[in-house]
Parts: structure tokens; C-alpha cells; sequence
């Protein structure tokens, strides 16, 4: 179970689009959520930091570089175990942290990466928070420890952490606007599903960090699939316990939408339930005809003139005019924003003549990264002149 909260704790989860052709050159690895290469990239520098690693067994950056790479191989394989089939010098990340443990057993890089690879188990998070304690600024470990923080219900951790990361504004403005704009949506004392890293870290460190709607409960379907949490969530929101069923880690999909329609088909508490639009719909299709957008959500019960009311009071969209931003995270915002063009559907013909205006001209903008051509052409259609 806890290779299924690695998808999340270990990259941060934005990608980005890469054309870059593998290299004979070792070069530092940074997470493929951040800046995404092709796997056969990964697969040579994975076999490169290895040929590195037996001239220094005990050099730290050459561990944590082939670590990196391997962990960016199996994520361009979809996570599926089966990659290491891919190289000779591919390997799991448990097999790694065991090769860290014979050699660089005392160091920060042993430490954060078996606190990593171990997820949220609690055993294994002292490690991760020993690295923590150890250097606190380095690249990437902030977004484990407030996965780890938050699987492991320590809301006093996932505020520390999430203060000290938002000082470092690593997170693109359009990113952190969108996560704004996501919360605003939600009903008052209402739960907020998320899936990916880009629409729930912002959301979470707009809520440590600067106190934003602090009343919404954030639950990412990623942390359903690990037994602890799920059962404390389930127990506080009088959700009838869930078992999930025995897959193959190459199969875990399977479990998001049986955990997703459990929740969905159980709750019957009084908070109001959203779905943010960048979940995929296959985890809740029994629902999809009961759900309506509200703002950059979905939810069964919609109120009436509250997206016009986002439209015109609550949401921040000047910055949706042009992409101003400098960022390997570029596409993912690009995908992202897609969600608006649900949200302009909605409430279109609530607006003035001007408001219209606004909407086609930054509806056009996102439409020409839709790659789907029947979902380009309506879009073109519903937001023609």
C-alpha cells in the first residue's frame, strides 16, 4: 500500500512536456513532475550515476542522482514495478534505499530517501524526519514531509512545513491562483476531492500558510488507498469502513474508483461534498449525471447565481489574459486552467456583453491546448463571436 502514496509524496506531481534525447553526460536529476524528459532520458541516466557510484560508493549526490533517476524512470513507466526491465541499472526504490543502508548509512541522503520510499508508514517516517531536522532546504523534501504530515493527521508538522516551503514561492502564481479560485468554490464547511499534486499542495499551503479557508476539509483520493488514513477519515465523517481489494501495484487504479464511489455512495453528513475538475470523472462516473460545476468544482448541490457571483466578486482571473510566467511547469498550468472552460460553460449566459467578452478572450487561449478534437470544437463553438 505504500508504493501507492509514492505517486504522490515523491514528485510533487506537475509535469511538464520534454523532447530531450538521452546524454552521455550524468546531469543532476530533478524530479520529472518538475521538468519531465522522455524515459529513455531517465534509463540512460539511471545507468550513467551508476558508473558514477562505483568509482565513490559513499558520495551522497551520485546516491540521491541515481535514486532520482530511477524514481523519474518508473514514473514515465506509470509507475508500473515492471520497469526495471527497461535497463540493467534500473531498480526499485526499496532495492536502493538497501544499497544507500550498506554504504551511506548515517547520511541525510539515506535518510530521506528510505523516509521517502517508505511513504507514510510511521516506522519509517522517523527517518524522513530525521533528514528534515538535517537540512530542512533541500530540493523536494518539503512536499514529502507534508505528505507525510498530513497521512499521518499531524496538522502542527503540515503547517510548519507548508510556512516555511510557501516562503520559498517555488510554486508558479498561476498555480497558487487556481488553488485560490478552487477554494473559493467550495460550500461552507465543505469537503474538497483532489487527485493531483497541482490541485492540492497550492490548496493546502493556502490554508497553513495564509489562513484561506481553513473550513474546508482537502482530501486527496491518493491518501484513501493507505489503511490509516482512511479509516480516521472515514470514522470522523461516520463513513462505513472500506476494504480494498487486493491488486497488483500496477492495477491500483482499480482502488481509486472503488474508494471514490464508496465515498460518494456512503457520505450522508452535512458538509458539503466538491470534486475538483481536474479529478478524473472515471473515478466517480456512477455520480457524473448527479454532479453539477460549481465555480472549479463539482457537487451535488449547486446553488443558484454562485457562479455568477465567482465570476464577479470571488475569483481572480486577470492573470488568465497571457502566460507571463517563466516555468518548466508551463503545460501543467496549461492543462490545469482546461478547468475553467467548465466553469465559463456554467455561467456564460449569466453575463453582461462585456463579461462574454472577457470569457472568449481567454477561453480562446486555453482552448488551443485541447488536444481531444471533439472537446476543441465545442469549446470553439460555445465561445465563437
Amino acid at each position: 500500500m505504500r508504493k501507492i502514496l509514492l505517486l504522490l509524496c515523491l514528485s510533487w506531481t506537475f509535469q511538464s512536456a520534454g523532447t530531450a534525447q538521452p546524454t552521455a553526460v550524468p546531469e543532476p536529476q530533478i524530479s520529472f513532475a518538475k521538468e519531465d524528459r522522455p524515459l529513455s532520458y531517465y534509463i540512460a541516466q539511471a545507468g550513467l550515476w551508476w558508473e558514477v557510484l562505483q568509482k565513490d560508493l559513499q558520495n551522497e549526490d551520485s546516491w540521491y542522482n541515481y535514486y532520482r533517476a530511477n524514481r523519474n524512470a518508473q514514473g514515465k513507466a506509470n509507475w508500473s514495478s515492471d520497469f526495471v526491465k527497461e535497463g540493467p541499472h534500473l531498480r526499485l526504490g526499496d532495492d536502493i534505499v538497501k544499497l544507500m543502508g550498506e554504504h551511506i548509512p548515517e547520511s541525510f541522503t539515506y535518510n530521506f530517501v528510505r523516509g521517502s520510499t517508505a511513504a507514510v508508514y510511521p516506522g519509517e517516517g522517523a527517518y524522513l524526519i530525521k533528514a528534515y531536522q538535517m537540512n530542512p532546504d533541500f530540493p523536494g523534501l518539503l512536499a514529502t514531509v507534508a505528505t507525510y504530515a498530513t497521512s499521518t493527521h499531524n496538522p502542527e508538522l503540515r503547517k510548519e512545513v507548508n510556512q516555511r516551503w510557501f516562503e520559498k514561492r517555488e510554486f508558479p502564481i498561476a498555480l497558487m491562483n487556481y488553488g485560490y479560485n478552487t477554494l473559493q468554490s467550495v460550500g461552507e464547511n465543505g469537503i474538497l476531492l483532489t487527485q493531483h499534486d497541482n490541485d492540492t499542495y497550492p490548496v493546502w499551503m493556502l490554508q497553513d500558510a495564509k489562513g484561506i479557508r481553513t473550513d474546508i476539509l482537502v482530501i486527496n483520493i491518493d491518501f484513501l488507498l493507505f489503511d490509516g488514513y482512511r479509516e480516521r477519515v472515514f470514522e470522523q465523517l461516520d463513513i462505513p469502513a472500506f476494504i480494498l481489494e487486493e491488486v497488483d501495484i500496477n492495477e491500483y487504479e482499480t482502488n481509486w474508483a472503488n474508494v471514490v464511489q464508496h465515498f460518494l455512495g456512503s457520505y450522508q453528513g452535512d458538509r458539503p461534498v466538491h470534486i475538483g475538475l481536474s479529478v478524473s470523472q472515471q473515478w466517480y462516473q456512477p455520480f457524473a449525471d448527479q454532479l453539477k460545476v460549481e465555480g472549479l468544482t463539482r457537487t451535488f448541490q449547486p446553488q443558484p447565481g454562485k457562479n455568477k457571483a465567482f465570476f464577479r466578486e470571488h475569483f481572480i482571473l486577470d492573470y488568465l489574459r497571457a502566460d507571463l510566467e517563466f516555468t518548466t511547469l508551463l503545460p501543467r498550468i496549461r492543462d490545469i486552467n482546461k478547468g475553467y472552460l467548465l466553469f465559463f460553460d456554467a455561467v456564460y449566459a449569466q453575463l453582461s456583453a462585456d463579461e462574454q467578452r472577457f470569457v472568449r478572450e481567454i477561453a480562446r487561449g486555453i482552448i488551443t491546448h485541447i488536444e481531444n478534437a471533439d472537446r476543441k470544437s465545442y469549446f470553439e463553438s460555445r465561445f465563437s463571436d
